[in-house]
């Protein structure tokens, strides 16, 4: 249930930014902007110099990136992640042959309790039907250099050889299996490392690692490099065309600072959401049946008892609140202070339809979501009952 959640969580993110682009017109935008951007640079003949050079680099560059970048983000995908669970786990098995004989027991024993995990979270028949789906798409998507050795002989139309591929790694692998795995674990050195060499999910994850450390990773880091030299050259550009005007950073996926106004939006049509959230909203989730939203009994019983203390505003507990400050993957976690300098809330989410704020910032839309610092001093004090902590902070009413 992780893994869909996680699945899940991913792809509205994804929809989000889509409807988004095509709401906002975000691909128009971009280029009626860059329309007016190249009229400018043109009517500069040294600019119209630099510009053309850099954009047939630009071109080159991200054309090479894009045949270097796809199969190396799926096998991130497909070993480093949770798409082929069982091949992932065989690139787990720790290195011990060069250790005592002691010290190999310890890493197997720790690796054997990780199995057990491993094992209990996982549902086989999906992590096979997932194996076919994704070696399959991967073979169809990908230039013969970057298949694995073993998989060069599957026509990427012939899915009943990759099926029966499939179909025996999962019958004969060592790590499809905790009884087989146990086997494996408990033989000789010497003997154990002639199986490991015959494990097909062992070699296949292998292969992938050697393709990837040998050949992509370090051609998708050259090309990056070279877009990091070409992106200086396009912000000096940009910042003429600009009138040196300060220009805010790319601070996606980094530290930033950021600011905003509590707000709330509309996203669409006699649709409106109010910037603030209280615990008649946890209240009312919980009478759905979703098991992410359960109520705790003992918070149940604060909340219909009206038990909030100073924590309340209005006769009611503020548990979130919504605004306008550009945040991003990553920022999860980090404070929101008011223009005093007071912890007011911690950031973790964003508003659905504004995801397209890593791409393009929509003032009307891009709403952060924080925890109001009450409800945690609430959750502190009248839920957990540790109210000594609160008596380390300085609590400003």
């Amino acid at each position: 249930s992780a893994k869909a959640s996680g699945i899940s969580n991913a792809w509205k993110r994804w929809q989000g930014e889509i409807n988004g682009m095509e709401r906002l017109q975000v691909v128009e935008a971009k280029q009626q902007f860059e329309t007016e951007w190249m009229q400018w640079v043109n009517a500069n003949d040294s600019n119209a110099h630099n510009a053309s050079a850099m954009f047939k680099e630009f071109e080159e560059t991200y054309n090479a990136l894009t045949k270097a970048y796809i199969p190396n983000r799926l096998i991130v995908e497909l070993t480093g992640k949770n798409g082929m669970e069982t091949v992932r786990f065989a690139g787990t098995f720790p290195k011990v042959n060069h250790l005592t004989d002691s010290a190999a027991n310890k890493e197997l024993h720790a690796f054997m309790r990780n199995a057990q995990l491993h094992f209990n979270a996982m549902d086989a028949p999906t992590d096979k039907e997932m194996t076919f789906r994704l070696l399959t798409y991967y073979i169809q998507q990908v230039p013969e250099p970057y298949i694995p050795e073993n998989l060069k002989y599957l026509a990427p139309a012939d899915s009943i050889q990759i099926k029966k591929y499939v179909d025996k790694l999962f019958k004969t692998s060592f790590f499809a299996d905790s009884t087989r795995l146990k086997k494996l674990v408990t033989m000789k050195a010497k003997k154990r490392s002639s199986a490991l060499e015959k494990d097909m999910a062992f070699v296949l994850n292998r292969q992938f690692s050697s393709i990837q450390a040998r050949w992509l990773t370090p051609e998708v880091k050259l090309l990056n490099t070279r877009l990091d030299s070409l992106n200086r050259t396009y912000m000096q550009l940009l910042m003429q065309y600009h009138n040196n005007v300060a220009i805010p950073p790319d601070a996606n996926s980094g530290l930033r600072i950021t600011y905003g106004i509590v707000s709330g939006y509309s996203p669409e049509d006699g649709v409106r959401y109010n910037p603030f959230t209280t615990q008649q909203g946890i209240v009312e989730k919980g009478t759905t049946g979703q098991r992410d939203y359960k109520v705790h009994p003992r918070l149940l019983d604060l909340f219909q008892q009206n038990n909030f203390g100073p924590y309340a505003s209005e006769g009611s507990l503020p548990v979130c609140f919504i605004a306008s400050n550009h945040t991003t993957g990553g920022n999860s976690g980090s404070p929101v202070l008011n223009i005093r300098g007071e912890l007011v809330g911690l950031n973790f989410d964003r508003a659905w339809e504004g995801a397209i704020s890593d791409y393009f910032y929509a003032p009307q839309l891009s709403r952060n979501i924080s925890v109001d610092i009450r409800y945690v001093l609430f959750i502190i004090d009248k839920f957990a009952g540790a109210k000594y902590l609160l008596d380390e902070m300085n609590i400003v009413q």
